[in-house]
């Protein structure tokens, strides 16, 4: 089975560490695949920026072929 790891924000060293930390989680014959949002920012700090973030996630993941995922994952919190 192979996943999409999505980090909502731009950091791509942020993507590289969920990503392996979903890696070192997932059962074997488990893929992690990692992305990192296109635009937006780093970090996610307030509500403004959570809807930014919200936004370059669809964005991302309609601009993404998906047919070799069984499902994505998006690697956020927000309150």
């Amino acid at each position: 089975m192979r996943l999409l790891l999505v980090n909502p924000n731009t950091n791509a060293r942020t993507t590289a560490a969920m990503a392996g930390i979903a890696r070192a989680a997932a059962p074997p014959g488990v893929t992690i695949d990692g992305a990192t949002a296109a635009s937006g920012a780093p970090l996610i700090l307030d509500p403004a920026m959570l809807a930014t973030a919200a936004a370059a996630v669809q964005a991302l993941i309609a601009e993404t072929d998906l047919a070799g995922y069984a499902g994505i994952i998006v690697a956020a919190f927000g309150d």
